[in-house]
């Protein structure tokens, strides 16, 4: 019962194992605090310092649950906890109550100096000595500090200029950049859009940008997205990080957007572009004419698979080829799941991942389940196409000859192929491979204006 229920959320509370009591915090977030307030002030009275951290957060902008009078009597205390009890008190507006607050803007600890200039901004904007305390931090600090003031800011990003702001979205720092992020997150403005959509390129900050970008009107965001996606000067990481954050916008334009690029020479993108829809695939259906341009597609990137077995034929035996041959490898083992994710994807029941863990691992008793798949779910034209690539019984070689009569034939069409390619390491192993092998004729077909 409810009485039970709340016993024991008090004795976890008073238990003297922090992690319990912090637990229990955590699960207050829910509930109404008045039933625990007196333990609670207790807690921020004698708890360690993660404890009074936690309790501060719990009870920010309850002050009938965490008095005034004990976050100022902390602010005057001077402790660890302090920079966070100077911030509450900014947020609660009682910063005149605390007289000590210009003095900190001269201690010794960065952690003071600003959450202490931040508090007095948020009720005196033209405060000349907090703003000069803030700039020199913002302008003259390092790394800790400017992610340490950041955080006390709390999304008010009108405390510092655009440029300024800029600055810190675009830093070097992935930390100084994370925390700008999550002001953006708080307080979006389209000035620093596209800084946000950029952040999407590295896993280090993707997490924060995705945070921030969803706090824009995704309608506007989709169109900068999708002018990012298809800007030929973006990097595939970019370009990659853009299509992971499509689920969360309109399926059919998403979908449509996807749809056109998967002509896209960069199997980053298309491995990342087939993962996005195999996700939409599964939360809602795919209408009959998108699933016609994407077995189109399907067929599309079968030749292209039959392409590289045909450029490996050529170049197998040849012991200068093994940069080639590597890298023929590893597009064939990415274009192969590519293939079955879109064939599927009439029938979002499929658990594709553990169809592809079969593919992959190259046992004998489990590829034929793979073979089966294709056999029930890709249209007849695409089955076709498919099975050769995958089944171990068939000629590869053979089956594209006859498929795709029009494929190169000559591997000095291949090598002029990749050449033009605008991944760079296929255009830098292709060159290695001519200089080898002091292949004139071909280098001088090269247009090395565009290399």
């Amino acid at each position: 019962n409810d009485a039970q229920i709340d016993n024991t959320q008090e004795q976890a509370l008073r238990d003297k194992n922090e992690f319990k009591q912090l637990f229990a915090l955590d699960l207050l977030w829910t509930l109404p605090l008045e039933p625990w307030k007196l333990t609670i002030r207790t807690l921020f009275s004698t708890g360690s310092l993660a404890v009074k951290r936690g309790v501060l957060e719990l009870a920010w902008r309850q002050p009938d649950i965490l008095p005034d009078h004990l976050i100022i009597e902390n602010i005057n205390s001077n402790d660890e906890l302090t920079p966070f009890t100077i911030s509450c008190a900014g947020d609660r507006g009682i910063y005149k109550q605390v007289e000590i607050l210009p003095q900190y803007l001269e201690n010794n600890s960065n952690a003071i100096r600003s959450s202490s200039a931040v508090a007095i901004l948020k009720q005196k904007p033209d405060d000349k000595e907090a703003r000069a305390a803030l700039d020199l931090i913002l302008d003259g600090g390092n790394e800790n500090n400017i992610v340490e003031t950041l955080g006390f800011m709390k999304g008010l990003i009108g405390f510092m200029s655009p440029n300024q702001f800029l600055r810190f979205v675009t830093h070097k720092s992935d930390n100084i950049k994370n925390a700008s992020l999550s002001l953006i997150e708080k307080n979006p403005d389209n000035y620093y859009l596209n800084s946000v959509i950029q952040s999407l390129a590295k896993a280090s900050t993707f997490k924060q940008a995705e945070k921030a970008l969803l706090s824009f009107p995704k309608e506007a965001s989709l169109v900068q997205l999708d002018s990012q996606l298809n800007d030929t000067t973006s990097s595939a990481e970019l370009r990659a990080g853009i299509l992971k954050v499509f689920h969360h916008y309109h399926r059919t334009d998403a979908i449509n957007i996807i749809i056109s690029i998967m002509d896209d020479p960069e199997l980053l993108i298309l491995d990342e572009a087939s993962n996005t829809l195999v996700y939409l695939s599964k939360n809602t259906t795919l209408v009959k004419s998108e699933l016609e341009n994407i077995d189109v597609i399907v067929y599309t990137l079968a030749k292209r698979a039959y392409q590289l077995n045909q450029f490996s034929h050529h170049i197998k035996d040849d012991p200068d080829a093994l940069l080639l041959l590597d890298h023929i490898e590893s597009d064939l083992g990415m274009l192969i799941p590519i293939l079955l994710k879109l064939g599927t994807l009439k029938d979002p029941d499929i658990p594709i991942e553990t169809y592809i863990r079969y593919l992959e691992s190259n046992d004998p008793e489990l590829l034929p389940v793979v073979l089966e798949l294709i056999e029930t779910t890709f249209s007849a034209e695409n089955r076709k196409v498919s099975i050769p690539l995958i089944d171990p019984e068939s000629d590869p070689i053979k089956a594209g000859q006859e498929l795709f009569p029009d494929l190169f034939n000559s591997i000095e069409q291949m090598l002029i192929f990749w050449m033009d390619n605008h991944h760079y390491w296929k255009t830098g192993i292709t060159i290695h491979y001519l200089l080898k092998k002091e292949n004139t004729s071909v280098l001088k077909k090269i247009n090395w204006s565009e290399v």
